[in-house]
Order: C-alpha cells, then sequence, then structure tokens
C-alpha cells in the first residue's frame, strides 16, 4: 500500500471518531489518566491549574502528527525530535507517559471503528508503530 493510500486511511479514521464520538478529547484523557494516573499532578502544574488548555493541545498536537506523517514525515520527526527531549529532560515527563499519550489518542480512535474497518484499523496501528519508533529513537 502506498502513502497516498495510507493516508487516505487514516483520514477516514479520523473522520469515524470524529462522527462516533466527536471531540475525543475527553475520551482520551480519561484513558491516558487511567494508564498513567501519576501523569495528571504533573498536568495540573505545568498548566498551571488549568490542564483542560493543555489536554486539548496535546491532543490536536497528536492528531496533526496522524494527519501530517504521510504527508510531511520530515516535520513530524524533527517536531518529534525536539518536543520528545524537552518533554523528557526539561519537564520531566517520562518517555513512556509521551508515548502512552500517543497509544490513547489512538485507542480512542480505533474503539471508533466498526468491526468491518480493518484496512482502517491496520493503517492506524501501523502508523502508531511508525511514531513511537520515532519518538524512542529521540
Amino acid at each position: 500500500m502506498n502513502t497516498d493510500e495510507k493516508r487516505t486511511l487514516i483520514e477516514r479514521c479520523i473522520e469515524i471518531a470524529a462522527e462516533t464520538v466527536g471531540d475525543i478529547t475527553r475520551p482520551v484523557i480519561e484513558h491516558y489518566y487511567r494508564n498513567y494516573p501519576g501523569i495528571a499532578p504533573i498536568f495540573d502544574e505545568l498548566s498551571y491549574g488549568e490542564p483542560e488548555q493543555l489536554e486539548g493541545s496535546m491532543v490536536e498536537t497528536t492528531l496533526y502528527c496522524l494527519m501530517m506523517w504521510y504527508e510531511r514525515p520530515v516535520e513530524i520527526r524533527t517536531m518529534l525530535a525536539e518536543t520528545v527531549p524537552h518533554h523528557s529532560h526539561t519537564l520531566n515527563v517520562p518517555l513512556d507517559a509521551q508515548v502512552g499519550f500517543l497509544e490513547s489518542v489512538v485507542a480512542i480512535i480505533a474503539g471508533s471503528l466498526p468491526v468491518t474497518a480493518s484496512a482502517e484499523r491496520n493503517a492506524l496501528e501501523e502508523l502508531r508503530d511508525e511514531l513511537v519508533i520515532t519518538m524512542n529513537r529521540c
């Protein structure tokens, strides 16, 4: 499958999530905090007590990475190469928690897909794996 086909499948995944879930921010954040309960105080501290804005921004950025990976891979790799180490070393957000955020976004999107959307699900899982590998290399 070529990158245009993969990009189309990812766009379809995001469209389906928007149609079935609506704004995925709250479900993503709930999923994330369930899997990383110790991270909520870090979000609160980094957002000066207003985590909703930070949470929303992180969901938007993650969606951007998912949508643009096949169209602008150098941009996304550069973005991750700058933000992952900054979050790890300056903001003290562990790498596994950063990866976990991506996985929470993907989990909510994947959970919205019908069982018949196997091509979309496979494309989403492949993209998640590529982004995780990229993040781990940062």
